[in-house]
């Protein structure tokens, strides 16, 4: 989360991922991104942020949820099922 909202399109810009990939929410200014190295990229973006100005009120890493999982992988979401 950062502590400047208008700073998220800087800190996207900086992330190790494609720009499609990278959730945004402007109301409570967190980004986040799926990694496949996650130490290695938290590092980085910590380090990165650092080299830009810019603060983060908070960093953290967690795993996907199942959801997700099956999202990446089927690239579907059966929840959304139109109606017939």
């Amino acid at each position: 989360m950062l502590r400047d909202a208008g700073q998220l399109g800087a800190t996207a810009a900086l992330l190790p991922v494609p720009e499609d990939d990278i959730t945004l929410d402007p109301d409570r200014r967190p980004l986040s991104a799926p990694v496949t190295d996650r130490m290695a990229a938290l590092s980085g973006v910590v380090r990165a942020l650092e080299a830009a100005g810019i603060e983060a009120e908070d960093i953290a890493l967690r795993r996907p949820t199942l959801d997700e999982v099956f999202l990446h992988l089927t690239g579907r979401d059966d929840r959304t099922k139109e109606a017939a």
